[in-house]
């Protein structure tokens, strides 16, 4: 894609970014809501008040430590690239993390997601900075910034709306109607 059709459709990709980086973040808070029942031996995977702090934290760990490293990459590989590569990653360890079957494979699946978001998250701030000029870039990056705090109070909503019952690690499962759409637009 040339410089003048990224240009032309930068208002656009911004709205692509922002939805991939909501699925990011609200997944980082959407597991806190199912804490009481991931921990019921019935009713959820039975784990352990440890398993419970890895299954929250492994996520947060994974992300924040690769940001900087997937950063670089993406600009050594290419930012699209790598953006697709997370939300493919972050999707399949979703899907992995909604059927999780006990309280290890539930950590082990947030910390894969934690793997591809890391990979997302500085493609987004990345591609805003390189498509808008200097004179718009300060109300794209406050627009991304105000995506994240958004994020942050739709994960816990998202997770009492769609957890069920029937299964505790289920609330995972929300996010990936958000993350094939997010990876849909970002592909084409």
């Amino acid at each position: 894609m040339d410089a003048q059709t990224a240009y032309r459709r930068r208002w656009g990709g911004l709205a692509v970014l922002i939805i991939c980086l909501l699925v990011i973040v609200a997944d980082n808070t959407i597991l806190n809501v199912a804490l009481r029942v991931l921990s019921d031996p019935e009713a959820g995977l039975g784990a352990g008040q440890s398993q419970l702090a890895w299954a929250i934290n492994s996520y947060t760990l994974v992300f924040a430590g690769l940001l900087f490293t997937f950063g670089v990459l993406g600009d050594r590989w290419g930012r699209r690239r790598l953006l697709v590569a997370g939300l493919t990653v972050f999707g399949a360890a979703s899907a992995l993390s909604a059927y999780a079957q006990t309280p290890e494979h539930l950590i082990w699946a947030r910390a894969v997601m934690g793997l591809g978001a890391s990979m997302v998250t500085p493609q987004t701030l990345s591609i805003i900075t390189n498509v808008f000029p200097p004179e718009q870039r300060a109300r794209a990056i406050g627009i991304w910034a105000g995506a994240v705090g958004m994020a942050m109070g739709i994960g816990p909503w998202a997770g009492a709306c769609y957890w069920r019952p029937s299964g505790g690690a289920r609330s995972s499962s929300s996010t990936c109607p958000s993350w094939y759409w997010a990876w849909r637009w970002s592909a084409s």
